[in-house]
């Protein structure tokens, strides 16, 4: 892989109970390059979300970043301070938001909210930035948008608010975008043409993409390389043919058996029934020693007791098991079902 545009070495995240500072994101590394697409992957309350706010250095009240650095071209964003972290968001660190109603100003019009980034970003007139604001707009196919650069947050639909949330984050093509499963409440001809887009601009601009899903269809039509989350740790990290093909890890396996299927019969076309993952996500403050997806595992076994480490199975092919070769067999054993 060329020079990564990010480089997260080892962070860790806890948020505070009333028990004290209970981990939440555990020794994650990742990189993406330039032009490039990562998928995180997970159930929900595996991480994505707080590992996305935490390399933005926008954690709640409340989270932490523990250790690690999070290098965005070479500069550690977890030692930066508040005002050099205002100079970088925006112009090379940006962010989609998953529910684009509460992250949009709802008492500013949407041509201010684009414009106000970019003159304060780029030092340009509020005549350039408004001719930028209907330039993206035209990009991510917003109709009429000279009246829509007018127009308040209420005033448009889900997925003209989303289409303005990638337009603003890319209104001075950052050098990365985080991505918070931005197409989870749009329907799906809304979500194929916001993928579309989204794909289309990372070619044209170079943009380097952090895609947090749980949707593994997004994940085949965007991703260059997936990792796979649970319990806030990396459990399986490949290019996205290689996880599709040979996913290792029991967890991977146990997502992709969920994925629905058609089988043909006599009367037509069936749904296969769904095969689920036992159990659920351990709560943060449970998650059990050694491997945390042991419990609902049925290739678990004494060794599990002892937590694994990430090993390489093949080049660029990680998987944090201990029976991964056990896993690969049962998959290419036959279908998922």
């Amino acid at each position: 892989m060329q020079q990564p545009v990010l480089s997260v070495e080892q962070l860790n995240v806890s948020v505070q109970t009333a028990n004290g500072w209970c981990p939440i994101v555990r020794d994650l590394s990742i990189e993406v390059a330039a032009g490039e697409t990562l998928c995180l992957v997970g159930e929900s309350g595996c991480g994505k979300s707080l590992t996305a706010l935490a390399i933005m250095r926008l954690l709640p009240r409340g989270a932490r970043i523990d250790s690690g650095r999070i290098s965005l071209g070479g500069v550690d964003l977890a030692a930066l301070d508040e005002p050099a972290l205002r100079h970088v968001r925006g112009r090379d660190l940006a962010m989609i938001f998953q529910e684009p109603m509460t992250s949009l100003n709802p008492v500013m019009t949407i041509g201010d909210q684009i414009t106000e980034g970019v003159q304060r970003h780029e030092g340009v007139s509020s005549a350039a930035a408004r001719a930028r604001a209907l330039e993206l707009f035209n990009k991510v196919r917003i109709p009429d948008p000279q009246r829509r650069l007018a127009a308040y947050p209420h005033q448009l639909s889900g997925g003209m608010r989303q289409r303005v949330m990638i337009a603003m984050a890319l209104a001075c093509r950052p050098r990365l975008l985080l991505a918070d499963e931005p197409t989870t409440a749009l329907d799906v001809t809304i979500q194929a043409q916001i993928l579309e887009m989204m794909a289309e601009l990372r070619a044209e601009i170079g943009t380097a993409i952090v895609f947090i899903t749980h949707d593994l269809g997004v994940v085949a039509e965007i991703a260059d390389r997936v990792a796979v989350l649970y319990a806030g740790k990396i459990v399986e990290q490949t290019d996205v043919v290689s996880l599709f093909d040979n996913a290792c890890h029991p967890y991977t396996r146990g997502l992709m058996r969920s994925i629905p299927r058609l089988s043909r019969q006599a009367g037509g076309a069936v749904v296969d029934r769904l095969t689920e993952i036992k159990g659920t996500v351990p709560a943060p403050i449970a998650v059990p020693a050694g491997c945390a997806f042991s419990p609902r595992c049925a290739l678990a076994t004494e060794q599990c007791a002892a937590e694994p480490f990430a090993e390489p199975l093949a080049p660029s092919h990680l998987v944090a098991c201990w029976h991964p070769e056990i896993a690969a067999v049962a998959a290419n054993a036959g279908p998922a079902r």
